[in-house]
């Protein structure tokens, strides 16, 4: 995403939008499917089956559902950020390839053009 935006402030645009759209499969691969696939799967189930329940028997569980449900929120979080990054996506798809502004910015910028 840096080198993006390094390249969309150089002018760079059709190299910004080549690396946006890398930094999307990235993000898709690693954060939407890698993550909870595996790293939440694992730390959910298979910890499970390791966890010795005869040495942790109170602060095993604990730590596991802290542990966890501190994975599920950034999950939560990966998902919103994906809608952000999808709605990027779309205005970029729109205006065909070149790099718009901030997408949690609309609000705002909607407000300037009715005057």
């Amino acid at each position: 995403m840096e080198i993006a935006k390094m390249c969309k402030y150089s002018g760079l645009d059709v190299l910004a939008g080549i690396m946006f759209v890398l930094f999307v499969l990235a993000w898709i691969l690693l954060r939407l499917i890698y993550f909870p696939f595996w790293i939440i799967r694992s730390t959910s189930y298979e910890v499970i089956l390791t966890l010795d329940k005869e040495k942790h028997k109170v602060e095993g569980p604990i730590y596991y559902y802290v542990f966890n449900s501190l994975l599920f929120a950034l999950l939560v979080l990966h998902i919103y950020w994906w809608v952000l990054i999808f709605r990027m996506l779309v205005k970029q798809i729109q205006a065909r390839g070149q790099v718009g502004d901030d997408v949690r910015s609309d609000s705002e910028g909607e407000d300037e053009h009715e005057d």
